[in-house]
């Protein structure tokens, strides 16, 4: 798949057309080579990016460890149906490390 997308774009600039594909923030840096910094996520996700943010936001606050037992989160994902269902674990044990102010 990449293979042909890389071709795509490399007869469109052999040619000199336009590419008539719509790549990513964070894609378009890999390419130039460029730092992919967090930031780069509010342009991919608002909605993650804004909800990571708040997280590490609330780490500082004085009551963050109460907050982060009442949220009760883990270090892995529950996938959907359509994404094969199950849960994904994002480190080594994730489903039993609590999400602290410690380690946000």
């Amino acid at each position: 798949c990449f293979r042909n997308v890389g071709r795509i774009m490399g007869l469109c600039l052999l040619q000199n057309e336009l590419c008539p594909i719509n790549l990513n923030r964070h894609v378009i840096k890999h390419i130039l080579s460029r730092r992919i910094g967090w930031h780069d996520l509010a342009f991919f996700d608002p909605m993650l990016y804004e909800s990571l943010r708040k997280l590490i936001m609330e780490a500082s606050s004085p009551n963050a460890v109460d907050t982060f037992k009442s949220l009760d989160l883990t270090f892995s994902v529950q996938m959907t149906a359509e994404e094969g269902d199950g849960q994904v674990e994002l480190v080594k044990g994730g489903k039993n490390i609590a999400v602290c102010p410690s380690n946000v």
